[in-house]
């Protein structure tokens, strides 16, 4: 597939096997499975309306997840 644009990379620079090791702990629990089901695909929500990272809604104030809360290198990565 021949994409209209070239990719940009940005400047970004971060400790990866760090993150790994902070996404790893949140453990098993805190994925949920795809929402249109797709095999072997699974999300772990971070921004959620109000937080509520099973509410799948994309209206309404959002807000960082308990899970994201508790990644702090995760924070700065995505600001």
């Amino acid at each position: 597939m021949k994409l209209p644009a070239p990719f940009i990379q940005l400047p970004l620079l971060f400790d990866a096997p760090a993150l790994a090791a902070e996404i790893a702990a949140l453990g098993e629990t805190a994925w949920r499975p795809h929402p249109q089901g797709f095999a072997g695909n699974s999300m772990l929500p971070l921004v959620a309306v109000d937080g509520d990272a099973h509410n799948e809604a994309f209206a309404g104030a959002m807000a960082p997840t308990p899970e994201l809360h508790r990644c702090p290198l995760m924070q700065q990565v995505l600001v």
